[in-house]
C-alpha cells in the first residue's frame, strides 16, 4: 500500500499478470483456442516480446532464468513447450496440457555471502497436472468458463531434457481434482492448487 507506482498501461484489457520473486514483470494476453497471444516482458514501462503470435498461448516464466513453458490450444489439440530463452527454438514437450496447470520448482538458493549468479540454475524442473482426456474442441474456453472439468495428473517434467515422470498417477489417488492456480513453496517440497470443480484447496506433498 506505499510507494505505489504504474508499471505500464494500456487501453487492452484481458491481460494475465506474472509477477516473479526476481522482480521481473510478465504479461500475456488472455488466451482463446486458435487465437493468435503473445507474451511480453515489462521492462521501463515498455513491453518487451517473449512469445509470439502461438495460438492459444497460456504461458509461465521462469523467476532467475530466462525459461518458459508454454501451451498451445486449437481444434482440439492441446500441446505444451518449453523455450529457453526469446529467439530460441521451442522444444515439445510429450504431456498434453495448459502451462496454467504447471509450476516450477525453485531455482536453488545461493550460499550466504554468494549472488545467484555464483551458481548454476540447476535442472529446469516444473510440476504439472495433465488431464486424462479433452471433452472439448474449444478446451480453454470452456474450461475457463467451468463449463468442462478435467480429472488430472500430476507428472514431473525437466525441460532441459524433456524427460516426463508421473509423480501422483489415478492409482495412487481415490479423489479426482481439476487442478488450477497451483503454486509450490520455496523449498519446493510443496504444491497447493485448487480443484476447479468445487474451488476445495489441496496440498501435494512432493
Amino acid at each position: 500500500g506505499v510507494k505505489q507506482k504504474t508499471l505500464f498501461s494500456s487501453p487492452l484489457s484481458g491481460w494475465k499478470l506474472f509477477s516473479l520473486a526476481d522482480g521481473r514483470v510478465f504479461l500475456s494476453l488472455l488466451p482463446s483456442d486458435g487465437v493468435a497471444g503473445y507474451a511480453y516482458e515489462i521492462q521501463n514501462g515498455a513491453l518487451v516480446p517473449r512469445l509470439r503470435n502461438i495460438p492459444g498461448l497460456t504461458f509461465l516464466p521462469r523467476s532467475s532464468s530466462n525459461a518458459a513453458l508454454f501451451g498451445q490450444s486449437g481444434e482440439g489439440d492441446v500441446s505444451l513447450f518449453f523455450s529457453p530463452k526469446e529467439g530460441e527454438g521451442a522444444a515439445y514437450l510429450p504431456i498434453r496440457t495448459v502451462a496454467d496447470k504447471c509450476v516450477w520448482a525453485p531455482a536453488p538458493v545461493p550460499p550466504s555471502g554468494k549472488s545467484a549468479k555464483t551458481i548454476s540454475s540447476g535442472p529446469l524442473i516444473a510440476y504439472c497436472a495433465v488431464p486424462d482426456s479433452f471433452t472439448s474442441r474449444n478446451f480453454l474456453a470452456d474450461w475457463y468458463m467451468g463449463a468442462v472439468h478435467t480429472s488430472d495428473t500430476w507428472w514431473r517434467v525437466d525441460a532441459s531434457t524433456g524427460e516426463v515422470i508421473p509423480l501422483l498417477e489415478p492409482a495412487d489417488r481415490e479423489e479426482t481434482f481439476d487442478v488450477e492456480n497451483p503454486t509450490i513453496d520455496s523449498a519446493g517440497k510443496q504444491i497447493s492448487f485448487m480443484d476447479a470443480g468445487d474451488k476445495s484447496l489441496w496440498l501435494l506433498q512432493i
